[in-house]
C-alpha cells in the first residue's frame, strides 16, 4: 500500500466513514475515486472488514 502513499490504516480509516455493505463496493469506489489498483482496493476492502 505504500505505493499508493497513503498507509493501510488511513485506508480502512476512509471505508469506513463512508459505510459500505458490500465487498464490491469498498473495491468500485477506491479504484473510481482513488484510482488504486483492482489488487490494492481488493486488500483494502478485506483488511477493512
Amino acid at each position: 500500500i505504500e505505493k499508493t502513499g497513503k498507509p493501510i490504516e488511513e485506508w480502512i480509516k476512509i471505508v469506513k466513514e463512508k459505510d459500505f455493505f458490500k465487498h464490491g463496493e469498498i473495491v468500485k469506489f477506491l479504484k473510481e475515486q482513488y484510482s488504486v489498483t483492482h489488487g490494492y482496493a481488493n486488500l483494502i476492502a478485506w483488511k477493512s472488514k
